[in-house]
């Protein structure tokens, strides 16, 4: 079998997201241990009108779509994910109205890492859980026998 790995390309401007807040978790022990936690409300995004792509990603990592490709994976069929509208700003300066994108949700199942990939716990807090892994070959994340056989999936 044969994974990619979908990112970013180099030198595309990231979206930033506006006036989302997220649930915070700091570890009793450790205040250094803070995450966030879930989104709170719908994602909103500022965008420079020259970054939007049919792939378009936000700072914390999200992937925006446009219509074109939701149009080429439902001809496709292509599995394991949702797809969730969300709210596109420009900048003020800019009188072109904004596109329709939507934020694509991966909902496939890789399953945990297989242990060819070398995965190592080299630290975690017993107060808050926070867990700190070393990846020997990211290459071989994906166990065939534990991927759900969706065609996007998170491991």
């Amino acid at each position: 079998m044969r994974f990619w790995v979908l990112e970013p390309p180099d030198g595309q401007s990231h979206g930033k997201e506006v006036g989302i807040e997220y649930q915070r978790t700091t570890c009793s022990a450790d205040p250094f241990h803070m995450r966030l936690g879930r989104r709170v409300g719908d994602l909103a995004v500022l965008l420079d009108p020259r970054a939007v792509r049919d792939f378009t990603w936000t700072w914390a990592s999200d992937l925006l779509v446009s219509p074109r490709v939701l149009h080429l994976f439902e001809t496709h069929n292509v599995t394991g994910f949702e797809a969730k509208p969300i709210k596109v700003l420009f900048p003020e300066d800019i009188e072109l109205p904004p596109p329709e994108l939507y934020q694509l949700v991966v909902t496939g199942w890789g399953g945990f890492a297989a242990a060819a990939a070398g995965v190592k716990l080299i630290d975690w807090c017993p107060t808050c859980a926070k867990r700190e892994y070393s990846i020997a070959e990211p290459g071989r994340m994906v166990d065939g026998a534990a991927w759900d056989g969706s065609d996007l999936f998170r491991v």
